[in-house]
């Protein structure tokens, strides 16, 4: 009974505003339980089936439209899920859950603006949540608010230290800043640490180039790797170039030429 009675207080449900019989708000909270583990398995069909036998139950529920926008979500089909999210919201405004998706909802099809007022609306009402956090920091790196993207990510990693992805958009963030070396600290310790490399590694590169001028480990790192992008093939025929390796900072730049054309 504790679980439930956690359950109903963490989702923000309104069942306890209704003139509901205590049985039924029992059977809503566990729908809604079995609602969240339907959702982490991202299985839409069951999470239809739980939306409608919330409905049944109360039509005043925001976990009805919830797991029916939900079910929308996970199907890719944003729009859909957007009129559910709101109906849900009517109920109860301040449900971070339905926030969250639907400020996801706007991300997916490039409303970003309408994005940002969601997902901060979220970040607000589960304050202590990183993931809310983490992809408001996204949102705010992707239409150029450096500076925002910054300071949600500092507060994502405050709440989970280990969220190294978050650690990655801080880094991206303050390159976009201007500040070389704090994100160069950052990209090394990352580095050192093997966290996360798909996505640090090539940030520590390029800071080693451009922050640290550490041509000889930029090229030993490069060298290894079994294919190029086209920033680090620029990357590495300027290492060679600073090392006085000409011949070899040719051939990756008459590759780079050929690309473009």
């Amino acid at each position: 009974m504790r679980l439930l009675l956690l359950t109903l207080y963490l989702l923000g449900l309104n069942l306890f505003s209704e003139d509901l019989d205590p049985a039924i708000k029992t059977e809503i909270a566990k729908l809604s339980q079995e609602g969240h583990s339907y959702l982490r398995m991202k299985n839409a069909k069951q999470l239809e089936r739980v939306s409608s036998a919330i409905y049944s139950k109360s039509k005043n529920s925001p976990d009805s439209y919830y797991f029916k926008g939900a079910a929308y979500y996970i199907q890719k089909k944003y729009k859909s899920a957007i009129p559910q999210f709101e109906k849900a919201l009517s109920y109860n405004p301040d449900h971070d859950p339905t926030l969250f998706l639907m400020g996801m909802s706007y991300f997916k099809i490039n409303l970003f603006e309408k994005a940002v007022v969601y997902l901060e609306k979220a970040a607000e009402s589960g304050s202590f949540h990183p993931y809310y956090r983490y992809n408001l920091s996204i949102i705010h790196y992707t239409v150029g608010n450096y500076e925002k993207a910054k300071i949600e990510a500092e507060k994502t990693l405050r709440f989970k230290e280990n969220y190294f992805k978050a650690k990655v958009v801080l880094i991206k963030s303050l390159m976009r800043l201007k500040k070389s070396s704090e994100a160069f600290r950052l990209a090394r310790e990352m580095y050192e640490r093997k966290q996360e490399l798909d996505l640090s590694l090539p940030l520590y590169i390029e800071l080693l180039v451009t922050e640290d001028n550490n041509y000889k480990d930029a090229i030993s790192l490069l060298t290894k790797k079994s294919s190029l992008s086209s920033n680090e093939k620029r990357l590495l025929a300027y290492s060679y170039m600073q090392e006085g390796e000409l011949g070899k900072a040719s051939i990756f730049y008459k590759q780079l030429v050929s690309s473009e054309n």
